[in-house]
């Protein structure tokens, strides 16, 4: 989910290839349910919620600046089968 129009979402995913749904929130509504609007330096929050098939938040990783460490967690999560 990113806060860029449904379009751009679109295109990125067409661009990278990507196996899942992205989602463009540009009503912001998404944002701020999960309170992941712009953070004070004006850029917005990376965070990675994962969600399991049930709709329970599982796990929630926040790392706007460490992107590799954002990565290596959130896959780790997924080898330990959480």
């Amino acid at each position: 989910m990113s806060g860029d129009s449904h379009e751009t979402q679109c295109r990125f995913a067409q661009e990278t290839q990507a196996n899942f749904p992205m989602i463009g929130d540009h009503d912001k509504k998404i944002s701020k349910a999960y309170g992941t609007g712009r953070a004070i330096i004006g850029l917005y929050k990376r965070v990675t919620f994962v969600i399991d098939k049930g709709g329970v938040v599982r796990g929630v990783f926040h790392h706007e600046l460490a992107i590799d460490k954002h990565v290596d967690e959130v896959l780790a999560m997924f080898r330990t089968g959480f």
